[in-house]
């Protein structure tokens, strides 16, 4: 099976391609806001590489969040279309999934909590405990950063994206992952993906998945709260308190 992932839960985007669950090509598509521009440019690139065309595509795979609202639509935008174009199937993973699996399984029982900032002082945390199979997800939740934090002093090991914007208020107890493994990698949603294939949990009416976004966007806010608002009555209407009975 030839799979080609899609990261971009961060500007940290990145591609992957993987045959049989082995990953043998990867690119980084860069750090800068101009995603949209990059991606599809980058996926032709790494395409190129492997000596692939879009028939030797069977899965595309994607990062859905939660994380970067812009980087989420983009590169689900962009996995509908190639598995579209491609006659593929469609995979999508869960964001802290994908920096939990890049982490090494220490004995069973271990707690780790993932975050990806939120902005608003909050993040996207993901609670995991260690099990025989590896880092089991219990739960996924918005936080105030300083609630993640504490979990470092509550006997969690700490990852992702966010320890990028909070290290310095890290606990003195806290542990943390070393710093390669704070981002997700296309490599894991990848591998991800090729085990969610294995048990047949793929899409295949795949315009109708969405990326977990776990809150509206600032624009979405915005506008509900515009809609909340009473509306001025125009001018020389009378008042609702004037009218009377």
């Amino acid at each position: 099976m030839r799979l080609i992932a899609i990261e971009t839960a961060t500007l940290r985007a990145e591609l992957a391609a993987a045959e049989d669950g082995h990953v043998v090509a990867d690119l980084a598509v860069g750090t800068d806001c101009r995603l949209t521009a990059a991606l599809v440019p980058a996926l032709a690139e790494l395409m190129r590489s492997v000596g692939w065309s879009g028939p030797d595509i069977d899965l595309v795979a994607v990062d859905l969040g939660p994380g970067s609202f812009t980087g989420t639509r983009v590169g689900l935008t962009c996995a509908k279309t190639l598995a579209y174009a491609c006659g593929a199937e469609l995979a999508g993973v869960c964001s802290v999934d994908v920096v939990a699996d890049a982490i090494p399984v220490p004995p069973i029982g271990a707690r780790l909590a993932v975050a990806f900032d939120a902005a608003r002082k909050e993040v996207f945390c993901g609670l995991f405990e260690s099990t025989p199979d590896g880092w089991q997800r219990i739960s996924l939740t918005i936080e105030p950063y300083r609630r993640w934090l504490a979990y470092g002093s509550e006997g969690y090991l700490l990852a992702g994206p966010a320890l990028e914007r909070y290290r310095d208020e890290c606990p003195e107890t806290a542990e943390t992952v070393a710093p390669t493994l704070w981002f997700p990698s296309a490599a894991s949603v990848a591998r991800l993906a090729h085990r969610l294939a294995a048990k047949g949990n793929v899409v295949t009416d795949f315009w109708t998945i969405e990326p977990i976004y776990m809150r509206p966007s600032a624009a979405e806010e915005k506008a509900a709260a515009r809609e909340r608002s009473p509306r001025p009555s125009p001018p020389g209407s009378a008042s609702a308190d004037a009218t009377s009975c």
